[in-house]
């Protein structure tokens, strides 16, 4: 289980919620309203949505959820049964972490399909998924054409 999760209201822009994801090199997202969990995204609902759009436009909700004592074996049967790739963990109503089926996988608890397939490459700089790619000037960013054009080159200075 993963207890630093990151939150997001529901209004925030598609493109932040991008930014976030990429940056930080996550799946998920929890949708925070009031202090009550309302809904969560993945990083594959970010990329089919429109990227001004508020979060809360593609958002699964109700939230899927376990506790802290539910069993790895119950846990990859719910993500199973209702087709979703992570559960939130909560005590009472409290957000205490999430669990990933990348997570059960990684302890061998699952298999991962064997194709080596990206969910989604976004820019780092502007949420875009359109030709997007790693640059050497970026230190391997992750980065569209527009904005890797938009670097500064830095210059040499001439030997005199």
């Amino acid at each position: 289980m993963q207890t630093d999760v990151y939150t997001l209201s529901p209004e925030t822009p598609v493109s932040a919620a991008l930014n976030i994801v990429c940056g930080k090199h996550i799946n998920h997202l929890l949708i925070v309203e009031d202090e009550i969990l309302a809904g969560i995204l993945c990083r594959e609902d970010l990329c089919r949505a429109d990227g001004t759009a508020p979060v809360k436009n593609c958002m699964t909700s109700p939230v899927p959820c376990v506790g802290p004592d539910t069993t790895l074996m119950d846990a990859a049967g719910i993500m199973s049964e209702q087709r979703v790739s992570c559960l939130a963990v909560v005590i009472d109503a409290l957000l205490v972490g999430i669990v990933t089926r990348n997570e059960l996988a990684d302890v061998g608890f699952i298999r991962q399909p064997d194709t080596d397939v990206s969910v989604c490459d976004c820019c780092l700089a502007c949420g875009s998924h359109i030709d997007v790619r790693p640059y050497l000037r970026a230190q391997h960013a992750l980065l569209c054409p527009d904005c890797a054009g938009s670097l500064v080159t830095p210059t040499v200075p001439e030997l005199a």
